[in-house]
């Protein structure tokens, strides 16, 4: 037992720290406080500031507009034509798809009193190439727009043009810079306006939304003479990525935007990093509310146009879907899944036929379809092919290729799809594989079956190259090679960068931007190159000859800063893929004799 002097000293002992303790622990409460009350402070600062991903806006409506001005007087018998591009959108996000929220009443009751068409497929995933397939009904294989280095081909035919010829009043409203006049898109429209967004302070640090884009289509109309029917082609890019629609449709599926909510940077980000599922389903909610937005802005301008006792016909589609981790990123232009593919369309309106449409359409067929509704000539579509008997009366198409194949050289990629009912043929020369895919049993495309089915994969892969040609041919012994590209021989089979060719020998090169060099056998000096998309082709006196598609006056004059910015906040200029090229507009294009 202790002495009781030693315990009293232990005592002592601690009570001090005993006291000691509780004077540190009420400091740090208050400094608790302290931090609660900054916090408190800070987060309410955060509150009146807005979040990083909302969008400035704007007034963009035209000065003066008044949505109920009266419309002229159309010409008796002959109804209007809308056709309405929404960005980004996925056919599986809206009702009448399928969709489990209440994303789009009016689309819904457009296509319950129209023809929906249930297997309507891009051919591509990014904006610039698939539009110009919309309006031309060719493919961007063969129409060449296929990086955002090149604008439209001026040999390039579009819809707009054939109605404004048939004395049509052409109008156009578009909200991106990739269907702008910067790339050409203004051709052929009496008023259009792209909101100067190939300026920064208009695209990047504004938005321009839906209800824009329609007041301006309906102000352009209201200024039309009487008597003259109207071709309206409207944009629309809500449902792009930053997802922000205006309130209240902000909280319709979900809580509205907040100062720490994911920024969108790109798809390699995310494939490296995928954001976490909270913020993935807050995303796809706001998505959501993009769609349910446009939607509202859609029935506002149609139900304007139709009240004013102008006939109307509505197209409606997209260019592109979006992927939401289906494939482990986010975004698109990327892959060619269904979910960056699978597109709505519907029409609606006069001599229309209600129905739900399974048969298989290629977005490349609406030009020539738009066109024959309204009973102008269209007959410059290389690929695409009119099913206006379809929507009429339900007229089977018979035998068709439509949407059979599609491609993405985007961001570096390099990726084929090739459809052969009910499989997809899906091919990666980047990174040299194959998947095949049976729709009619795996429509989301989850399952590959190539190895199974690799015998009809590989014949499926045969049709393809020999559907793609050789348009080179070799006049001279040597070795071709080529930058930027794969090397394909006569019977397709791959040879990578580099071939030995003698007189005679014909080959492909994929893509048709890329770069091909001939060495003459025994030569140290290479000949060329050239470059039938965005550069120039063999001429007389070359050791290659080129008989395939090439565009001239077509490479998009050189970017200023203002337009890198504002591809670089969309996400197009992205991390790994910042040597693309940007145009220059000073290289030669066309047939180039060799001296």
């Amino acid at each position: 037992m202790m002495p009781p002097l030693v315990l009293v000293a232990l005592s002592g002992c601690h009570a001090d720290r005993v006291a000691t303790l509780e004077k540190r622990i009420a400091e740090r409460r208050v400094e608790v406080r302290e931090l609660q009350e900054t916090l408190s402070e800070l987060r309410q600062e955060l509150d009146k500031s807005p979040p990083r991903t909302a969008s400035v806006r704007n007034d963009n409506d035209p000065p003066g507009f008044d949505l109920r001005a009266p419309l002229p007087p159309g010409k008796p018998g002959q109804p209007d034509v809308l056709l309405v591009s929404i960005d980004t959108l996925r056919a599986d996000h809206l009702g009448t798809y399928g969709y489990s929220r209440d994303t789009s009443p009016f689309l819904d009751q457009l296509a319950e009193d129209g023809t929906l068409f249930e297997q309507a497929w891009s051919p591509t995933s990014w904006t610039l190439p698939s539009h110009t397939t919309m309006l031309s009904g060719t493919l961007p294989v063969h129409h060449g727009t296929i990086d955002d280095h090149l604008t439209i081909s001026p040999d390039l035919p579009l819809l707009q043009e054939s109605f404004r010829k048939a004395g049509w009043g052409t109008i156009g409203a578009v909200a991106t810079l990739f269907v702008s006049s910067r790339y050409g898109f203004d051709r052929g429209f009496d008023r259009y306006t792209d909101f100067g967004i190939k300026d920064k302070a208009e695209n990047n640090l504004s938005t321009v939304d839906a209800d824009h884009v329609f007041h301006n289509a309906l102000y352009f109309a209201q200024q039309q003479p009487a008597g003259k029917p109207l071709f309206l082609f409207t944009h629309v890019y809500d449902c792009h990525y930053q997802y922000d629609p205006p309130a209240p449709w902000n909280t319709r599926f979900d809580r509205g935007p907040q100062w720490d909510d994911e920024v969108y940077r790109n798809y390699h980000v995310y494939q490296k990093q995928m954001i976490s599922k909270v913020q993935l389903d807050h995303q796809v909610a706001q998505y959501d509310e993009e769609i349910a937005y446009v939607d509202a802005m859609l029935e506002e301008l149609v139900e304007t146009w139709r009240a004013s006792g102008r006939e109307l016909i509505v197209v409606v589609t997209a260019d592109h879907g979006e992927e939401f981790g289906e494939r482990g990123s986010w975004g698109h232009a990327h892959t060619l899944y269904p979910e960056q593919l699978h597109v709505p369309l519907i029409v609606n309106g006069p001599g229309v036929k209600a129905q739900r449409v399974p048969d298989r359409i290629g977005t490349e067929d609406i030009a020539p379809t738009v066109a024959a509704l309204a009973g102008i000539p269209f007959t410059s579509a290389k690929d695409g092919r009119s099913r206006a008997p379809q929507v009429r009366d339900g007229t089977s198409p018979g035998t068709v290729a439509s949407g059979r194949f599609a491609d993405t050289s985007r961001f570096d990629t390099l990726v084929y799809r090739w459809h052969d009912a009910p499989y997809d043929l899906y091919v990666d020369l980047n990174e040299v594989k194959r998947e095949l895919y049976d729709l009619s049993q795996d429509p989301e495309e989850r399952r590959n079956v190539y190895k199974p089915n690799r015998e009809h994969a590989e014949k499926m892969f045969t049709d393809m190259m020999a559907w793609l040609g050789n348009p080179w041919t070799a006049r001279a012994n040597g070795m071709v090679t080529v930058v930027d590209g794969v090397l394909f021989d006569e019977k397709g089979e791959r040879k990578n960068e580099a071939m030995d060719v003698s007189a005679g020998t014909r080959f492909s090169v994929q893509p048709g931007d890329a770069l091909v060099a001939f060495r003459p056998r025994g030569s140290s000096v290479d000949l060329g190159p050239w470059r039938p998309l965005g550069g120039s082709v063999p001429g007389t006196g070359c050791p290659l000859a080129f008989d395939g598609r090439f565009l001239e006056d077509a490479e998009l004059s050189e970017r200023s800063e203002d337009e890198r910015a504002m591809l670089e906040a969309l996400g197009y200029i992205q991390g790994d893929d910042e040597g693309d090229d940007e145009g220059s507009g000073a290289v030669p294009s066309g047939r180039v004799p060799c001296r």
